[in-house]
């Protein structure tokens, strides 16, 4: 026998909490899929969808129950199946939204863009600090010229100005 891989979700609307339970790739067909308030069955207010195939030769199904959203902490599913050793007992953990992708990718965006506007206000505030229209000027003298060259060469490791010992230095 193949055991069942139950999937239990809900989903509110209008008020009402929707509890399925699914149970998926059993074998053979034989199945008890039912909802538990408490110890109690609760079969009267629970729709099931029949034992289907699937093309692989296991089969799958469902069964169903409304509920008030404040109660769910109360409803468990039950599936009984020869495949496995003790029926087992389920019950729905809703996904935080924070667990959810769309919101990872959200935040994720966010925290991005505010990133690129704190970088973007940084470098603005330090080219002002330039003269003229955010250029600086072209060094005039030859030893303006050297301090320019030494200061754009500095992050080179092992670079050594030249220039300097042929030019009058």
């Amino acid at each position: 026998p193949e055991p069942p891989d139950v999937h239990v979700s809900g989903k509110v609307e209008h008020g009402i909490l929707t509890l399925s339970c699914h149970a998926y790739g059993f074998y053979p067909g034989m199945i008890g899929i039912n909802w538990l308030k408490g110890d109690e069955l609760r079969d009267q207010e629970t729709e099931w969808g029949g034992i289907v195939p699937n093309s692989d030769g296991t089969f799958h199904s469902w069964a169903r129950i409304e509920a008030l959203p404040g109660e769910r902490e109360q409803y468990r599913c039950r599936v009984e199946h020869a495949g496995m050793p003790e029926p087992g007992i389920f019950a729905w953990e809703p996904e935080s939204v924070w667990n959810s992708t769309p919101v990872l990718v959200a935040v994720s965006v966010i925290v991005a863009v505010i990133i690129i506007i704190i970088g973007l206000g940084v470098w603005k505030l330090r080219s002002g600090k330039r003269e003229g229209n955010g250029y600086d000027p072209a060094p005039t003298s030859e030893s303006q010229q050297r301090v320019w060259i030494q200061i754009l060469w500095a992050g080179i490791p092992g670079w050594r100005p030249g220039f300097q010992r042929g030019m009058g230095a």
